[in-house]
């Protein structure tokens, strides 16, 4: 069964999107969280930290990354959907890979329009306000977030 797994970068409220190229099987040309395929033999974190680095040059550490509860109502067919939040204090230098041709922050309030996709934005947007009303984020000396637990 393939695993996709991806990560959802939050600096200062917004979040990272990257524009996938036209020259990307799926999704061209649309926006994107960074993410991928996990590789045999690969944990889904690691899988998730590789992409991110290769997708935008962002050195991820799985110790900072919050896994988000992903419903089976949302799993498709013979895939694996898993998500990953990590806040960061600082705003990375972002550099793009060929998969990709600009990347954007983009706002919370925002989101839904500009990152078209039936599951991420739902997901990403669910947590990240739960999160907030719950009051469960809390800066950590690592340079990101953690939130205590995972809204079901």
């Amino acid at each position: 069964m393939q695993t996709v797994a991806k990560v959802c970068v939050v600096h200062d409220g917004s979040v990272l999107l990257l524009r996938r190229s036209q020259n990307e099987e799926q999704r061209r040309g649309e926006w994107d969280i960074p993410g991928g395929s996990v590789e045999l033999g690969e944990r889904d974190i690691e899988g998730c930290v590789r992409e991110a680095y290769e997708e935008a040059g962002l050195r991820l550490r799985p110790s900072d990354m919050v896994p988000v509860f992903v419903p089976e109502s949302m799993q498709p067919p013979g895939r694996r959907r898993r998500m990953y939040i990590v806040w960061l204090e600082e705003r990375p230098l972002v550099r793009l890979s060929e998969e990709h041709t600009e990347f954007q922050w983009c706002g919370l309030d925002d989101l839904p329009q500009v990152f078209d996709h039936p599951v991420w934005p739902v997901l990403l947007l669910r947590y990240l306000r739960e999160a907030e009303q719950a009051g469960e984020c809390v800066q950590s000396p690592l340079s990101a977030v953690t939130i205590g637990v995972a809204p079901s």
